[in-house]
């Protein structure tokens, strides 16, 4: 039975590594972020500049940054407002309780 636990070595060692990779992404993906809600989306400010630099040194790619910066520069405001949404209650108590 020599080899029989090869598959399920390769699933934790890989669980062990996709956690660590996406604890990487995440950080750099809210710092992408944060500084493209300052910079407005401007890529040439020096804020959002360093912080993409940062991430390709950590071999984030290029996709991952885009979707962060197109993420934190839309509007998400004209998609939903509280008046847009309607909200109907309903109650019901037993006929012997009043009210």
């Amino acid at each position: 039975m020599s080899g029989h636990n090869k598959f399920s070595k390769i699933k934790h060692l890989k669980a062990k590594n996709d956690a660590q990779k996406s604890k990487v992404y995440t950080k750099f993906v809210r710092l992408i972020s944060v500084e493209a809600k300052k910079a407005k989306g401007n890529l040439s400010s020096p804020g959002l500049a360093a912080a993409i630099a940062k991430a390709h040194e950590e071999n984030i790619p290029n996709d991952t940054i885009d979707r962060a910066i197109k993420k934190a520069t839309t509007d998400n405001s004209a998609t939903w407002s509280p008046s847009s949404t309607k909200l109907t209650v309903r109650a019901a108590w037993p006929s012997s309780s009043k009210l």
